[in-house]
């Protein structure tokens, strides 16, 4: 609560793609079955922002719970042209609008799936030098940490399932009961507003 906070995060990067920020949420918001309609649960968000220009440059909307799976499904995006992608999931964009194909110089991670054999193979394979912050230092990468914030005030909590209250007494119980009853959306049309709503943040961000 009171450790002093030295430096600035602008002096990791001289340029973008040197330093990529990746972390894991799970998202607030309960999701139904695509044919079913019955409610499965919450998924897990994955985030790639790039430390210099704030661009958001992968993402990822899966089940599968924080670990290396869902980081390499972040990472693959991360490298992805991203107007094929879009097409894939019926979005025309321009080229422009989410200049992202590129693989980043480092990555700054959490002390979690990224310090495992397979983020071993991947620093190998590529030369992707990896970081990792200590436990519960999300200070040290408050660029990925806030960008969790933003997409939770700027879309989820304004969409139906939406989790308004998370903590352990009755009332946060009576909140989710509310929330996982009122829940419409299935993970593709989900991972569709994510989508757009980082289109939007990548063109119109504020440094």
């Amino acid at each position: 609560k009171y450790r002093p906070l030295n430096g600035d995060q602008r002096q990791l990067a001289s340029g973008p793609m040197q330093v990529v920020q990746l972390d894991f949420s799970q998202a607030k918001i309960y999701l139904v079955h695509r044919h079913s309609r019955l409610v499965i649960g919450r998924p897990t968000l994955v985030l790639i922002r790039d430390t210099m220009s704030r661009v958001i440059v992968g993402f990822a909307v899966t089940w599968e719970h924080e670990s290396w799976k869902a980081a390499a499904l972040a990472l693959g995006n991360m490298a992805m042209d991203k107007v094929e992608y879009c097409k894939s999931i019926g979005l025309e964009i321009l080229a422009e609008w989410w200049p992202s194909k590129h693989w980043p110089e480092e990555l700054l991670a959490d002390n979690g799936p990224m310090i495992t054999k397979n983020a071993g193979h991947l620093r190998s394979a590529l030369g992707l030098q990896i970081h990792n912050t200590g436990t519960r230092r999300g200070d040290l990468k408050p660029i990925i940490e806030g960008g969790f914030d933003d997409i939770n005030d700027d879309l989820i909590l304004d969409l139906p399932g939406a989790v308004l209250r998370e903590s352990r007494d009755k009332d946060a119980e009576a909140f989710e009961k509310r929330s996982r009853e009122h829940a419409t959306l299935d993970i593709h049309q989900f991972r569709r507003l994510v989508v757009r709503y980082i289109l939007r943040y990548n063109r119109f961000r504020v440094l």
